[in-house]
């Protein structure tokens, strides 16, 4: 049995994402009319999002029992090149089919900015 690679993310990456997003005006934009959960799934990380309104509310490491609106799910070597490739685009990845979006696919794709945005967050974070 082998191991996926960890990715490249400080271990308070969570709390610094919501941090990231709470300065964010494009964030704050792309999810001023938002009420629900977004579940990110890097391998073995996870981020579970709860946004209202604009802002990252709630932060946690595994999904809550709320559920979520929608999850984006990978393996660790496909998010590891989404961090670092600033002109990896999530949706490609998501029509390539190497990375999965669970829950409401019509949320998904309305929130197709909010998306890009976290992916933004991400990497910025990673950076730091």
């Amino acid at each position: 049995m082998t191991t996926e690679p960890a990715i490249a993310l400080p271990p308070d990456w969570r709390t610094r994402l919501q941090a990231w997003a709470s300065q964010d005006a494009e964030l704050i934009e792309a999810a001023t009319w938002f009420d629900g959960a977004v579940l990110l799934e890097l391998g073995e990380s996870v981020a579970w999002l709860k946004i209202y309104a604009g802002r990252v509310i709630d932060v946690r490491d595994s999904a809550a029992v709320f559920g979520y609106t929608f999850a984006l799910r990978g393996p660790a070597a496909v998010w590891q090149v989404l961090l670092v490739d600033p002109h990896a685009s999530v949706h490609q990845l998501v029509l390539l089919g190497k990375l999965r979006v669970d829950g409401n696919q019509l949320e998904f794709s309305r929130l197709s900015k909010l998306v890009a945005v976290l992916v933004r967050g991400l990497r910025a974070v990673r950076a730091s």
